[in-house]
């Protein structure tokens, strides 16, 4: 699972990368996300559709070019079944 909040990239309440260097960057590539990921895959090393699987969960505030980028890493990663959820604050 992977947090886009509106100042980082999160899991399960660990920092991954800045949400302000996702947005400074040019490349849809996010290095930070994309190691975290490829050592999730190492710990699990399960070749399932399962293990295939990432949900994101967003505010509605972010912009769509940075959700863009973290599903381009993420399939970079080898994770390429999303789940996404919006959260928005009433």
């Amino acid at each position: 699972s992977i947090e886009i909040s509106r100042n980082a990239l999160m899991s399960e309440g660990s920092l991954i990368v800045p949400l302000s260097a996702v947005e400074a960057s040019r490349t849809p590539l996010i290095p930070e996300l994309f190691s975290w990921m490829k050592a999730q895959r190492e710990r699990r090393p399960d070749t399932s559709a399962r293990a295939r699987e990432v949900m994101l969960q967003s505010d509605r505030e972010i912009p769509f070019s940075i959700v863009k980028k973290v599903m381009y890493t993420c399939s970079k990663a080898g994770f390429s079944e999303y789940s996404v959820l919006v959260i928005q604050e009433e």
